[in-house]
């Protein structure tokens, strides 16, 4: 009995992708994020389920908490190829193999300019992790962020 026990908590352990970037840690309180954000980030909008902080360079963090707790956070990095080898490679390493890509080119529809998105999913349980890349003929509207997003009943 005691060895089952001992599996079923080893199982249930690793099933979760637990995350941190920057000091910040899934399932922290508001309070506590803004008291590690409040000394790099300026916070540009806040609502009971959400915060988004603004950087000097108009780069942007988003944070989404269910019942009070962090469960979801967005991070950005600038875009580049080298930064999107570094991360899928990181990534792999924490969460093992992708489980789905998706590609697409489309139309901005007031530009006209074209717009190609690249996105790779980790998922372990009902957690998952999302890198995704925005390229357009307009490079200032280029992005690359990680949306970490851990099981909970406030967002499906």
């Amino acid at each position: 009995m005691k060895s089952l026990l001992i599996v079923f908590l080893l199982f249930f352990s690793q099933s979760t992708i637990a995350f941190e970037s920057n000091g910040i840690k899934d399932g922290m309180t508001k309070a506590e994020v803004k008291k590690v954000i409040s000394t790099f980030y300026n916070i540009q909008y806040e609502t009971e389920g959400n915060l988004v902080t603004e950087l000097k360079n108009d780069d942007f963090h988003s944070y989404n908490f269910c019942k009070g707790k962090l469960v979801g956070l967005q991070d950005n990095y600038k875009p580049s190829f080298k930064t999107l080898v570094l991360l899928v490679n990181d990534l792999t390493s924490k969460y093992g193999q992708t489980y789905h890509t998706h590609s697409n080119v489309s139309a901005d529809p007031k530009t006209g300019a074209s717009i190609y998105n690249f996105s790779l999913w980790w998922a372990k349980g009902l957690d998952t992790v999302s890198l995704n890349i925005f390229n357009s003929d307009n490079s200032s509207n280029d992005s690359l962020h990680i949306y970490y997003e851990i099981k909970n009943s406030c967002y499906k």
